[in-house]
Formats: C-alpha cells, sequence, structure tokens
C-alpha cells in the first residue's frame, strides 16, 4: 500500500501544476465504469482572505487514501482550471484579485490514478483585509488604544479578541475604527480580528497587529569621565546614561541648563555598542563655559513617550576657563598732581569675577611679582588713581583679573609719565582790618590756593616790612583762610606775609600787607540807677545799671561807703567781667545807734586797655522803725490758759517773747515762751494755778533788736 504523502509527492511531481501558469492541462482519467468510482467531496466551504481563499470539505470515509484535486473558474461555472492537488481536506488558493468572484470545485483521485465526480461549485470573493493599532505605532503608554479596520463594503460583522481562539470573544457589528483595553502588563500585545460579509462568508484565519505597551521608564545611573577633577574648556569629557532600553532618548543637562547634550546608542561618537541600552556620547568641552560645582542630570524618554525619572550623577562638574583679559586704554596725569596717575581700562565680563589687580613698576615688563598698587572687587569700577608717586617719572602697569577659583590673566602693558612738580601760586593777602571799638586786634584774610598738591598756609607776623619765616608765626593750617591777630598794642602798625606750602615742599609767598590797630579810648560811663528802699528792708539793697557797649570792655566794679564815714573809705563790694550782668543785690551794714543811716554806691567801667570811667554816685537811705504793736486774747481751758496774737508782719523780724505775770505790772513779768519763728502765733500755758488770773504780754524783736511790748490779756481756769 503506497502512503497517503508519498503518493501526494508523486503525483504532484508528475503533474507539475501552479496556478497561474497555464490553464491547459491534461484532461483527468475518467472514472471506470467496471471499477469502484473515487468518493465526490462534499459539504465545500469556502472562508476568504487577502487575495486567498479558503477551501474545505468532507468524504464519506475519512479514512480513505485519496489524492483531492482543486479547481478553479474565475468566469463562468462551466469552464473549471486545476489548481493544486493535496491529500489534506482543505486548502488555501492564493494570488486572487480581491473584489473578484471565482468558483471552486473540488474531485478526488484513487490509487489507480482514477478521478471522481466534482463537487458541487462553491463561490467566494477574496479582499483586503486588515487591522491597525494606534495608526501603526510600535509603542504605546497606555492600555487604551484605537484600532483601525479595513474590509470590503459588503463587510457586516467583525470578531475582536486579544487570543487567536476568540474565546467569549462576540460577533459585532462592522465599524472601520474601534477602540481596545490591552491586556495588563507592559511588554508585546496581539490584538486579533475576522470578518463576515452580508452572504456569511468568513475571512479565513484571522489578521492581527502587534504593539508593545511600555507604561515604565528608569534610568539606572548616570556617569562622567573624568569626574572629580575641574576641568577646562577644549578638554574631551565622556557621559554614559545606563538604561535597559533602546529606541528612547537620552540627554544630560548641565546646571540650570548651561548644556544640553543628546546622547547616542548608534555606536557613533562614542557610543561603543548600538542599541545596548547605555546612551554615551563624547564631548569636547566648549571655550566658552565657566562653571562651579554644577549638578549633571540624566534624563530619558522610551519610545513609548515615558519619562524616566531624572538622575544625578554622583559627582559635580567644574569647568574653569581663565577670565578673558582687559585692556588698559589710557594712563593720564591728572593737571595739576605731580604724584599721581591715572590708570582705565576695559570692563571684564568675567561672571565669577573676583577682583582687578594692579602692578606697577618703573620699567618695562610687568608681572604679578611687581608693585600691587590697588585691589578692585568691583567689576564695574574700572578706573583708579595711583598716588605717592614720583614727579616727571615714567611708570608702567598692568591690570590682571582674577575670578573666584583663583585663576586670572594679565591685560596689555601701558606706560604714563607724571608732571614735574613746581611751586604753587601765590595766595593774596588782603589789607588787615582794625576790629571796630578794639585796639588790640587785626582781622586778616587771604584767598584759597587752587594748587593741586597743597599742603598749608604760614601765617608770619613782623615789625617791619621784610617778613619771613623767621618771623612770629601766626597760623598753621590746612584750611582756614581768616585769622584774628590779638594782644596788639594800640595805635600800633603791624606786618604780615602767608607762605603758601605743598606737598614737595615748595613755597610761594603772598604780597606784604601792614594795619595799624586803633587808639585805646576810655570806656563809655555807665549810669548808676537810683535806689528807694522802704523802712525796715535796710538788709536789701537792690542795685542796677545800664549795660556797656564798649568793644573791648574788661569789667564792672561797684563801690560803696557810708555817709558819715566819709568816701575815703570806699569799698570794692563786687566786680564781674560779664559785660551782660547789669544788677547787684548788696546787705549793707547797719550797725549804728541811730535808727537811720545812708550810703552811697557809684559804678566804675573798665576796659581791657585799663582805662576807666565811673557812673554817677547814688545815695541809699535805710530806716529801722520798732516793730509796730500787736493785738492778742487770753482763753481758759480745762487746766490751762491759751494765748493767742495776731503775726507781725515785719521784714527784719528776729523772735516773739511770752511774758506772764499775776501782777498788771509788768515789771515782774517773766518769760515763759520764746521763738524766732514768724508764723507761730499760740501758745498754750499749763504752769497756771486754778482761780488764779494771769495777765500776759508779747515783745517782738528786730533783727537790730529794736522791740515793742504788747498786751495780749489776762485770764483764769
Amino acid at each position: 500500500m503506497i502512503s497517503k504523502k508519498l503518493l501526494s509527492i508523486i503525483v504532484l511531481g508528475a503533474l507539475a501544476v501552479n496556478f497561474g501558469c497555464s490553464r491547459n492541462i491534461p484532461d483527468p482519467v475518467s472514472p471506470p465504469i467496471t471499477d469502484v468510482v473515487p468518493e465526490t467531496p462534499f459539504d465545500l466551504a469556502v472562508t476568504i482572505g487577502d487575495g486567498t481563499v479558503a477551501l474545505s470539505w468532507s468524504i464519506a470515509d475519512p479514512l480513505s487514501e485519496l489524492i483531492y484535486r482543486i479547481y478553479v473558474s474565475d468566469s463562468t461555472a462551466t469552464e473549471y482550471s486545476l489548481v493544486r492537488e493535496t491529500i489534506e481536506l482543505s486548502y488555501t488558493v492564493g494570488n486572487l484579485r480581491n473584489g473578484h468572484i471565482y468558483f471552486f470545485k473540488v474531485s478526488s483521485v484513487n490509487g489507480d490514478g482514477f478521478e471522481g465526480y466534482k463537487s458541487n461549485s462553491v463561490s467566494a470573493v477574496p479582499n483586503l483585509y486588515g487591522i491597525i493599532i494606534n495608526n501603526g505605532d510600535n509603542f504605546t503608554d497606555r492600555r487604551d488604544v484605537t484600532l483601525t479596520l479595513t474590509a470590503p463594503d459588503n463587510t457586516s460583522l467583525m470578531q475582536i479578541s486579544d487570543d487567536s481562539t476568540f474565546p467569549g470573544s462576540q460577533w459585532e457589528s462592522f465599524s472601520p475604527s474601534r477602540a481596545f483595553h490591552l491586556t495588563s502588563g507592559d511588554g508585546i500585545k496581539v490584538v486579533y480580528c475576522r470578518f463576515r460579509d452580508a452572504s456569511d462568508m468568513r475571512t479565513s484565519g484571522h489578521f492581527n497587529d502587534t504593539i508593545t505597551l511600555d507604561t515604565q521608564s528608569f534610568i539606572d545611573s548616570l556617569r562622567f569621565t573624568p569626574a572629580g577633577v575641574p576641568l577646562s574648556p577644549g578638554a574631551a569629557v565622556h557621559f554614559r546614561l545606563y538604561v535597559g532600553e533602546t529606541g528612547g532618548e537620552g540627554a544630560v543637562t548641565i546646571g540650570d541648563n548651561i548644556l544640553i547634550l543628546i546622547l547616542l546608542d548608534n555606536g557613533e561618537r562614542g557610543d561603543a555598542l548600538a542599541g545596548d541600552g547605555i546612551y554615551e556620547l563624547d564631548y569636547t568641552i566648549d571655550t566658552s563655559l565657566d562653571f562651579e560645582n554644577q549638578i549633571v542630570y540624566g534624563d530619558f524618554i522610551d519610545p513609548a513617550g515615558n519619562t524616566a525619572a531624572r538622575v544625578q550623577a554622583n559627582v559635580t562638574m567644574t569647568v574653569r576657563r581663565p577670565p578673558d583679559a582687559v585692556t588698559i586704554y589710557s594712563i593720564n596725569a591728572p593737571d595739576g598732581f605731580f604724584d599721581r596717575l591715572q590708570i582705565a581700562w576695559s570692563a571684564s565680563s568675567a561672571p565669577d569675577f573676583a577682583q582687578y589687580r594692579i602692578y606697577r613698576d618703573t620699567s618695562a615688563g610687568v608681572d604679578s611679582s611687581d608693585f600691587l598698587v590697588r585691589t578692585i572687587t568691583s567689576s564695574g569700577t574700572v578706573t583708579t588713581i595711583d598716588t605717592g608717586l614720583t614727579e616727571n617719572t615714567r611708570y608702567y602697569y598692568r591690570v590682571y583679573v582674577m575670578d573666584n577659583t583663583g585663576l586670572w590673566t594679565g591685560s596689555n602693558e601701558a606706560d604714563g609719565l607724571t608732571w614735574q612738580n613746581l611751586p604753587p601760586d601765590p595766595v593774596e593777602l588782603y589789607p588787615p582790618v582794625a576790629t571796630p571799638g578794639r585796639h588790640d586786634r587785626l582781622e586778616l584774610s587771604w584767598s584759597e590756593s587752587n594748587d593741586n598738591d597743597f599742603l598749608r598756609y604760614e601765617l608770619y607776623r613782623s615789625y617791619d616790612p621784610a617778613v619771613d619765616s623767621l618771623d612770629i608765626l601766626l597760623l598753621i593750617s590746612d584750611s582756614q583762610r581768616t585769622f584774628i591777630d590779638t594782644g596788639l598794642a594800640a595805635d600800633s602798625i603791624y606786618y604780615y606775609g602767608v607762605l603758601t606750602r605743598d606737598m614737595a615742599g615748595n613755597v610761594s609767598w603772598s604780597g606784604i600787607v601792614s594795619g595799624r590797630t586803633n587808639a585805646d579810648d576810655p570806656p563809655s560811663q555807665v549810669t548808676l540807677l537810683p535806689v528807694a528802699v522802704e523802712p525796715d528792708r535796710y538788709q536789701d539793697v537792690a542795685l542796677e545799671w545800664s549795660r556797656s557797649d564798649d568793644d573791648d570792655f574788661e569789667s564792672y566794679r561797684l563801690f560803696r561807703w557810708q555817709e558819715d564815714i566819709g568816701r575815703v573809705d570806699s569799698t570794692l563790694i563786687f566786680l564781674t567781667t560779664d559785660i551782660d550782668i547789669t544788677s547787684f543785690m548788696d546787705h549793707p551794714p547797719f550797725n549804728t545807734v541811730e535808727d537811720t543811716v545812708n550810703f552811697w554806691y557809684i559804678l566804675h567801667l573798665f576796659d581791657e586797655g585799663g582805662n576807666s570811667a565811673a557812673s554817677d554816685s547814688v545815695r541809699v537811705h535805710l530806716v529801722d522803725n520798732d516793730p509796730p504793736l500787736v493785738s492778742g486774747s487770753v482763753t481758759p481751758s480745762d487746766s490751762s490758759l491759751i494765748i493767742a496774737w495776731s503775726p507781725s508782719d515785719i521784714p527784719d523780724f528776729a523772735s516773739y517773747r511770752l511774758l506772764r505775770d499775776t501782777d498788771p505790772d509788768t515789771s515782774g513779768a517773766l518769760a515763759i515762751f520764746v521763738t524766732t519763728d514768724q508764723e507761730i502765733t499760740t501758745y498754750t500755758d499749763e504752769s497756771t494755778a486754778d482761780d488764779q488770773i494771769y495777765y500776759y504780754w508779747l515783745d517782738i524783736y528786730d533783727v537790730r533788736n529794736n522791740s515793742s511790748l504788747s498786751l495780749l490779756g489776762s485770764g483764769s481756769w
């Protein structure tokens, strides 16, 4: 018995039929009349596809070893061409034209080579079918996707699933677009579909599209070499971003977007191996970069659009670029100054500017080992004045710019010449002015020196016109231009000169001027005002006089004498050098036996030259009267007597003395109470006997011991 497989090989080799080459094939052998006719296939079924039709059929005895011949006709049902032979119960015819109707029949051939009757014909129309996920994207970061379905116009139903066996998937009305929810978990996702047309013909097999679901992106680490050391412009740096995912976009960012670099995974520009998920780049540091301790960040976006969490390299990056040199564009000697030069240069644009350092030497070839003139920490300060230089001397300069990292660059070298130092111009000394009303002084003034290295003024005085620095030095000052020369003799001539000195010791003399002091005239007389003193107010004598307007006032001197003694005994009672004091309170002695006395006063005004003028003399009459009598009362109580009196108002009060006696005659009365307090006006007498009448008197004394005795009354208890 020839096997079914071997028989198929033999027959196929003999026929060598290939659909699409020729429709003229040998006529098949007719079924024998006397032998058993091979079974006729039945239940032909077709499914359609893109340029294909899948056929399947049945036979009565599945164990029969038969070869099956597939015939096709694309015009009428009476003209069929052999397509292929197979030993299977199904076959897919390909290379068909989509949208064109085809008719198919199947017959069987037995082992003797005899062909049976052809089956009933079936028809089918192949067509273009397909499915696309998210417009053909290879990746998505979302489980919800959009399916685009392609099928002919007569397609009525479709079936969609994430499993090629379509478990649980229902047929649904065809739609060219449909949302679909992918299964969970990142990875390759496949969506399957199949179709049925209006005549209930299904597509053969299934159609599918794939997409990779990628919802996460990670960066393992970021490194660069060399690391941990300051780098310089022009140096090579290699960046390496470890991701483990290909097809994405890697980048490094330095600091706050100082530099952004795209890394590669294509085997180029420093990438060691294409497609290994390590994104790399060889980079040469640009000459414009200059930064310190900046963080290096790594970023990655995968093909699905997921952005990985930013990472940082484990060390910062530093690029140190020396600052650009500035240019000295002028060195000038300021007008009028011999000891200085002004240097000006262009401003530094270094972002990490620290300072300018200006160096100087008296010969060319200045560098940082020469004299440091000045350090300036403001980049906007681009000029300085170098002082303390020697006159008529050439100096050479260089300005260094230093940044915060200690890198520095020197400017061009430039030189300048100081001015020759000339003596200062003389000032003008104005004629002295005698102070009005003063005989001992002269007022001087002079013009200001405009010399740029001015040091000071020196004012000299002489008694003859030949004034020089050996004469009397009155003033040394770097600013004062007025002076009052005092202590001079009256009505005398004096000579003056001003010497102007500069910092180099050069001098110039003003013109010599002279002035005469005023004559010393006696002061004008002041007026001592009349004084009237009331009786008993002889202790205080208030004296007043007019104010002097003398310019060389020296003092007021007040004298007093007692009329009955005579002026020869006049006494100085007050002296003041304050011109504004014009009053004095005198307490003259009143020690005469009589109760009246006269004093005389005179005021002498002295000036600083010793001249004086006396006022008119003023007579003051003083009177001391006896104290006036007072009234009183005596009031009894349980075991005492209360004595009261009206107060005495005399200005020269001395004391009260209370007298008592049992006899109305005062000759035997005794003092029982004494007080110097003028305000006390009562007394309680407790040293009395009952039913005894007592008499009381009050003796009032003034300071000169004059007194008066007043009867206050009598009483008993």
